[in-house]
């Protein structure tokens, strides 16, 4: 949003449109109460001198006459629903529209507002809280993304257009299902802001990593999920699903996913990829399906055995396979990086998986099909099947991570990884601990 200059004395307030993704139906009859409203000479100007001296102006949730409320520097990025406490876009003009701008009836306060911007900014940090994030907003892939794109200057440097980067997460939040327990656009936000951490507390520090590299990982981290049906590949095999027989049955989700991301990218008012050179583009479309593809567990054990493998060898980020194959691990580490969070955010995690699990088990049950291991509610004993997932996927991935960032001799960003081993430990011990209550309700963790 750009300022005014001070010899500009004129300005126009524009209502978002009826189909801008912050929108809600609510507002469908809200221009209707716009006629009643009316501004004093001395409020136009006390509105315009405020828009001189500020770069970012809202109107106050309990007041739509000169109340407002400055956002700095830091937060400006934070434009999305965490400034969802107005319907106006606040513009240079060549006038003053006639019909002033109206707050929307169910609007967050100004310190529901505060606390989710609070909860933003925290996007990079290892106890990025999305349990909270949910509460504080509907939307939640659209809110990481929109900051993560704008304080990674990922929009700079490629230059995307607002509107577009707007239509692309609308979009993208919306292709979740959010009637999943787990692979939601709430997973989506956390795979996400996981991925930032690991990309600054050891990819960037690895040395050369490139701006679209880092467009590219963004990119996969929040879409790698897209359109997730709630079920796994094993269950579309043998249910004879579409989707199995359009993939012939490899990978069959995550080939979903790629598909579903690229085509939104190729909606024009989507297309957030407009601007790439010719090259660019090859490494983005190429990176952005390699590390969606590897979050398939069914390779899990194959990508961390080679990455181990090039460790060993030294390999540098300079070998761009080897940085292809970095970017994979990472994206499968912010994957499954409930386990390796704390024991609050881990067991919040697990609940969501299991009763996405066990949603699938009384599915396959109805459908007489075998049931598939770990979905089974009448005999799945939660506490030993998590210390499974963290000791045999989860430890050795973050421990094979580890070793990554310590070749590089970056003490803090070794500081940080540790912290996550820390969590795997403490949340092994908590499993190991109940698995004295093998009858443990999901509800009770």
């Amino acid at each position: 949003m750009t300022s005014m200059s001070d010899n500009e004395s004129e300005l126009s307030i524009d209502i978002i449109s009826s189909d801008h993704p912050f929108r809600s139906k609510s507002d469908e009859n809200a221009n209707q109460e716009v006629d009643d409203i009316q501004l004093s000479k001395e409020e136009i100007e006390a509105l315009i001198k405020a828009i001189k001296h500020h770069e970012d102006v809202f109107w106050s949730a309990n007041s739509i006459k000169a109340e407002f409320k400055n956002i700095t520097n830091e937060e400006k990025s934070v434009y999305t629903q965490a400034n969802n406490i107005t319907s106006t876009v606040v513009r240079k003009s060549e006038k003053l529209k006639k019909r002033p701008p109206i707050m929307r009836k169910k609007l967050a306060s100004f310190d529901e507002a505060e606390e989710l911007a609070e909860t933003l900014e925290n996007i990079g940090e290892w106890d990025f809280d999305t349990i909270l994030l949910r509460k504080q907003t509907q939307v939640p892939a659209y809110e990481t993304g929109y900051f993560v794109f704008n304080s990674l200057s990922i929009t700079d440097n490629f230059k995307i257009s607002n509107d577009k980067l707007n239509n692309f997460l609308h979009k993208v939040e919306s292709s979740y299902n959010e009637g999943n327990f787990y692979h939601n656009s709430l997973h989506a936000s956390d795979v996400l802001g996981s991925s930032v951490f690991l990309m600054n507390k050891g990819l960037q520090s690895c040395g050369n990593l490139q701006d679209i590299d880092v467009f590219s990982l963004v990119t996969a981290a929040l879409c790698h999920d897209i359109g997730h049906p709630g079920v796994n590949n094993a269950f579309l095999v043998a249910s004879q699903d579409k989707l199995a027989m359009k993939y012939n049955d490899h990978s069959i989700l995550e080939n979903m996913h790629c598909n579903k991301t690229f085509e939104i990218l190729s909606e024009e008012s989507c297309n957030i990829i407009e601007n790439l050179e010719e090259a660019e583009y090859r490494k983005f479309r190429k990176l952005v399906i390699a590390a969606i593809l590897a979050t398939d567990l069914q390779v899990h054990f194959t990508k961390v055995a080679e990455f181990k493998e090039r460790l060993q060898q030294k390999y540098s980020l300079e070998d761009e396979k080897f940085c292809t194959l970095a970017v994979q691990v990472l994206l499968k580490c912010a994957d499954i990086a409930h386990g390796a969070k704390t024991l609050r955010l881990h067991k919040a995690w697990t609940k969501k998986i299991v009763n996405e699990f066990f949603k699938q088990g009384d599915l396959e049950r109805e459908k007489g099909l075998p049931v598939s291991p770990l979905c089974d509610r009448r005999n799945v004993v939660v506490s030993t099947s998590q210390l499974g997932f963290l000791k045999v996927l989860v430890l050795p991935l973050y421990e094979a991570w580890q070793e990554f960032v310590e070749q590089n001799e970056d003490e803090e960003s070794s500081s940080a990884m540790k912290l996550t081993l820390e969590n795997i430990y403490e949340n092994i011990d908590f499993w190991e601990q109940e698995s004295i209550s093998p009858s443990m309700d999901i509800n009770e963790i």
